[in-house]
Formats: C-alpha cells, structure tokens, sequence
C-alpha cells in the first residue's frame, strides 16, 4: 500500500524547493505572504543581508479597523494598499 506524506511534510518541501530558486536583492526584494485561516501576514525580504525590510499583518490596529473579517478578499485589498504604502 502507497503511503501519503503528511500536508505539512509537502508543505516544508515545496518551501524548500521554491527557496533554492529564489532570492531577494536590494534592488528587487522578496515578497512573503503566509495566510492562515484567520489573518494574513506579509513581509519584504533583502536575502543579500537577511534583513526584513517591511512587514504588514491583519492584526495591525490601522488595517484591522477597517476590516469585517481579515481573512477573506476584501481583506487582502486593503492589506495590499497598506503594504504598498509601507513600503515606499
């Protein structure tokens, strides 16, 4: 009998495979957006330096006040404007 790995096992191996492809630069940051059942989290990476240079979450005051729910549609086009306006 096939045994099936784990979500979380492909999970962390599709991470690791998509990781060694890609690479922020100053010029030309990595974008990371990790969405839970509840609330979104996004941050721009420098991997040159391993700094994060902005970072943006639906649990922010400014963002969650406008929100209903943080985990649907509505809620990433207003975490989208918010995060650009960060990270100018």
């Amino acid at each position: 009998m096939v045994s099936k790995k784990s979500r979380s096992e492909v999970r962390v191996n599709k991470h690791r495979k998509l990781r060694n492809r890609l690479s922020g630069t100053a010029e030309c940051p990595r974008l990371a957006v990790f969405r839970s059942n509840n609330h979104m989290y996004a941050q721009i990476i420098d991997d040159t330096v391993g700094n994060t240079l902005v970072s943006a979450s639906t649990l922010q005051k400014d963002v969650k006040a406008n929100l209903e729910k943080t985990n649907n549609v509505d809620a990433k086009q207003i975490f989208r404007k918010s995060n650009c306006r960060e990270g100018t």
